[in-house]
C-alpha cells in the first residue's frame, strides 16, 4: 500500500467523523484543503441556469460580491468541469488554456487546482483552490488529497439533497481571517470519538507524511513533573513503548518547546548531551505541543527516526493541525473529569477503560447513599460527555477494602455498567 493510499484512507476517515450541518462540513473540508495545499482560497461552486455560483469558501475572501455569481462560461470552474483544466495547474503562465484567461490576471492566480463535483452521475459544480504564486512543488499526493476532498463534498451534497433543493445560494462574504480556524476544525473533527480512537489513525498519518519511523503521543503530568507516552506507532527498531513515563525536565520534547525548535535532523549535534537520544539512536526529531483551551501545554505529538530525514513546513503544518485535533479530544476528557470531581463523592474514581470513560463509585456493600450518588452523577456524566463528544459510562462497584486496586475497581464497574 502506497503512502498516498494510506493518507487517502485516513484523511477520508477523519473527514467523515466530523459532525455539524452540511454547510459546516463543507467549509471545514475547504479549510483543511487550504491548510494542506497551502492555498490562498478554496471554493465550492455550483452551476445553475448557465451561471457559476460560489456557495462555500475558506481562506481569504473573494474580492467582492460580484464574483460570487457570474456566467459559467466565463469562469475557470467551467473549464475544470469540462475537463479542459486540472486537476493541478502548478503555473498558470505555462498552461496553454489558463495563461490567456481573463481571471488569471484579474485575480492574481499563479496556480490553480480543481476537480468536478459529481452527484447522481451529473457534474453539478466544482471544488477549486488557488494560489497567488506558481506552485512547482505540487505532487501526486496533492492530487490524491484534492480528489478525496472533492468526493467527500459530493457525498455531503448528495446526502443533504442540496442539488434537488432548488437554486444554490451564493456564499456570504466572510470577514478576513487566517486560512484555517484550527481549534474550531479540530473540535468538530474530534467530536464523537475517544482519544485513542483519534490518535491511532493520526499516528499513521504522521508516519506517512514525515517518513519518520516512529510516531507517538505523550501527555504531561505537571504536578508530578513527568511525561508519559500514551500511544505509539513503531515501524522500525526504535523502542518507545506505550506507558513509558520519564521526568519531563530532561526530555527532547521540553528542549524542543523551550528552544522553539520543532524539527531537527541532527539531534546528536543539537542535543548531544541527551542520554535518551543517544540510547535510542535518534537522528531526526519532530515535536509539536498539544494545548488545552487555556493555552497550557498538556502533551506532545512527536516523530523520530534513526536516519537523517528531510522535512518541510507543510509536514509541520500537518502535525500542528493533528495536535489541535487531539487537544480538543483530550480537553473534553479533562473537563468531564473536573465535572465529576465537582459533584461526586470524595472516593469516586474515573478513568479510561477501553473505549469508554468510566465513572465509578467506591461504596461499602449496602450503602444507603447509592441511589443519591447515581442520580447526581448520571446527569452530569450524560450532559458533559455529550458536550465533549465522549463515550462515557456510569458504573458502580462496592467494596469494603480501602486498599482495593483502583484499576480493578474501574474495570469491574465498566463491566457491570455494560451488563446492567
Amino acid at each position: 500500500m502506497t503512502r498516498a493510499t494510506v493518507v487517502l484512507r485516513e484523511l477520508t476517515s477523519l473527514l467523515r467523523r466530523g459532525g455539524g450541518s452540511p454547510d459546516e462540513r463543507i467549509t471545514r473540508a475547504l479549510a483543511l484543503l487550504v491548510e494542506q495545499l497551502d492555498m490562498r482560497t478554496a471554493i465550492v461552486s455550483r452551476f445553475h441556469r448557465g451561471r457559476r455560483i460560489i456557495t462555500h469558501l475558506a481562506g481569504e475572501p473573494v474580492p467582492d460580491a460580484s464574483v460570487l455569481s457570474m456566467p459559467a462560461a466565463e469562469t475557470i470552474c467551467h473549464l475544470v468541469a469540462t475537463g479542459e483544466v486540472g486537476p493541478l495547474v502548478a503555473d498558470t503562465k505555462l498552461d496553454p488554456v489558463l495563461r490567456s484567461h481573463d481571471h488569471v490576471e484579474a485575480h492574481s492566480v499563479g496556480a490553480w487546482v480543481g476537480v468536478p463535483l459529481v452527484v447522481g452521475g451529473d457534474v453539478v459544480g466544482t471544488l477549486c483552490a488557488m494560489s497567488p504564486v506558481s506552485r512547482p512543488d505540487l505532487t501526486d499526493r496533492d492530487a490524491v488529497l484534492l480528489a478525496t476532498v472533492g468526493e467527500y463534498v459530493s457525498e455531503v451534497l448528495a446526502a443533504a439533497g442540496a442539488v434537488a433543493a432548488g437554486p444554490p445560494r451564493p456564499a456570504t462574504l466572510p470577514v478576513p481571517r487566517p486560512a484555517v480556524d484550527l481549534p474550531a476544525a479540530a473540535a468538530a473533527l474530534a467530536g464523537g470519538d475517544d482519544l485513542e480512537g483519534m490518535t491511532r489513525p493520526v499516528l499513521e498519518l504522521v508516519h506517512e507524511i514525515t517518513g519518520l519511523e516512529s510516531a507517538y503521543l505523550t501527555l504531561l503530568d505537571w504536578a508530578g513533573g513527568a511525561q508519559q507516552v500514551m500511544y505509539a506507532l513503531i515501524t522500525g527498531g526504535m523502542q518507545i513503548p506505550e506507558g513509558l513515563r520519564v521526568p519531563w525536565e530532561g526530555t527532547l520534547c521540553r528542549r524542543s518547546l523551550n528552544e522553539g525548535r520543532p524539527y531537527t535532523r541532527d539531534v546528536p549535534l543539537i542535543w548531544g548531551d541527551s542520554e535518551a537520544a543517544r540510547d535510542l539512536g535518534i537522528q531526526t526529531y519532530v515535536s509539536v505541543p498539544l494545548r488545552d483551551a487555556d493555552d497550557m501545554v498538556v502533551g506532545t505529538l512527536c516523530a523520530t527516526s534513526r536516519d537523517r530525514i528531510e522535512s518541510d513546513d507543510r509536514a509541520l503544518h500537518s502535525l500542528r493541525m493533528f495536535a489541535q485535533l487531539l487537544s480538543a479530544q483530550e480537553d473534553g476528557e479533562l473537563r468531564l473529569a473536573e465535572a465529576v470531581l465537582g459533584v461526586g463523592r470524595a472516593g469516586d474514581l474515573h478513568g479510561r477503560v477501553g473505549e469508554s470513560f468510566v465513572v465509578a463509585a467506591v461504596l461499602p456493600a449496602g450503602d444507603a447513599g447509592l441511589g443519591v450518588w447515581r442520580d447526581r452523577l448520571s446527569y452530569v456524566v450524560a450532559t458533559q460527555a455529550s458536550a465533549s463528544g465522549l463515550n462515557a459510562t456510569l458504573g458502580v462497584e462496592t467494596t469494603d477494602d480501602p486498599a482495593a486496586d483502583p484499576e480493578g475497581l474501574l474495570q469491574r464497574a465498566a463491566v457491570g455498567a455494560r451488563t446492567a
